[in-house]
Parts: structure tokens; C-alpha cells; sequence
């Protein structure tokens, strides 16, 4: 179980060889299926929840007029139905996914974003190496998430990042929005 929590946010490929090196590839494709069914069928019962202070702090962006966009390495149903189920999703202009983009790295589907959106100014906030690593391969400044555990050290998880926050309302502080 371990070895499973700490690699969530990575690519699903990546968690699998983790976690079941020892399977064949079909073993561990079935997995994606498998652990994508019982996330959802928990979200639709309303099992799960974001970190305090996250929707809250996602409508104060949303409506200073910041634009919001999720780059995650995990797969389109996943991502769509977390947002979904949460009711977040139109906070967002765009979900992207690794999954439903098929890109190599966070890094490529964060370029992908950047160029199908015009973006050429924004801020990569992420709790993972991977948004550290993708925000500063698109030159974007990063704010790191400290407040995920996933088993490994935040200081080494989010080693390179511009700005670490240990709340996500600490965010809208830094974009300079007052909170009412």
C-alpha cells in the first residue's frame, strides 16, 4: 500500500512498474482499468474529498479572472470525473490529461495547453517533481503544494520550485487577492 500511495501523480505506467514490477504489461494495463472503476464508482458515492479551502480559493481566482487549467498525468475519465464529482469542473477552461493527450511527460501535455490556449504567462501549482519539472521546461514559475503526503519527502518532491505554499488558499494570496 505504500509503494501505491507514494507514487499517486505519477504516470499510471510508471505507478504499475512500481508497484507490480514482477507482472506482465496486460496485468498492469487491467490495473489502470480496475483502480479507474473503483475511483470513480467512490466519487459518484461521494467518498473523497479536496483539500480545505481549495474550491473556495479556485472561484476567488476564477472570478479576479485568472484562467484555470488542470495538466494531470493520470487518465481523461479520472481527471473529468474528479473535477465532476467535486463541482469544479467549470472553474476550469480546460482538463487535460496524460491519458487522453497521450504525451511522453507532464512537461509535453503542459506545452500542448500553453500552445492550444495562447498562454505565455502563467503559473504551474503542483505537489509533484512532475509540475516542478514541466513548469520550468514551459518557463513558467512553479508553486509547489506541501501539504500532499505521498510517502516522500515534500523538500525533496518539490526541490526547484520558485515558491512553496503549505495551504492551496495560500494561493490566492499570491496572486494578491484579498480574502473576504
Amino acid at each position: 500500500m505504500d509503494a501505491l500511495l507514494s507514487s499517486l501523480g505519477m504516470l499510471l505506467a510508471d505507478i504499475w512498474k512500481r508497484v507490480l514490477p514482477d507482472e506482465p504489461e496486460a496485468v498492469r494495463e487491467r490495473m489502470n482499468d480496475v483502480f479507474l472503476e473503483v475511483q470513480l464508482e467512490m466519487l459518484s458515492r461521494g467518498v473523497g474529498k479536496l483539500y480545505p479551502g481549495t474550491a473556495e480559493t479556485l472561484r476567488l481566482l476564477k472570478d479576479a479572472g485568472f484562467r484555470l487549467f488542470v495538466a494531470s498525468n493520470g487518465l481523461e475519465r479520472y481527471v473529468k470525473g474528479v473535477a465532476h464529482y467535486m463541482g469544479i469542473a467549470p472553474l476550469f477552461e480546460g482538463l487535460y490529461s496524460a491519458g487522453e493527450y497521450r504525451t511522453a511527460s507532464k512537461a509535453d501535455l503542459v506545452r500542448l495547453l500553453l500552445d492550444r490556449h495562447g498562454v505565455a504567462s502563467a503559473w504551474m501549482v503542483g505537489d509533484r517533481s512532475s509540475d516542478v519539472q514541466a513548469g520550468h521546461a514551459n518557463g513558467l514559475k512553479v508553486v509547489g503544494c506541501d501539504y500532499a503526503s505521498f510517502g516522500v519527502s515534500a523538500e525533496e518532491e518539490l526541490r526547484g520550485a520558485d515558491v512553496v505554499i503549505r495551504s492551496f488558499p495560500e494561493l490566492a494570496a499570491l496572486a494578491g487577492i484579498q480574502r473576504a
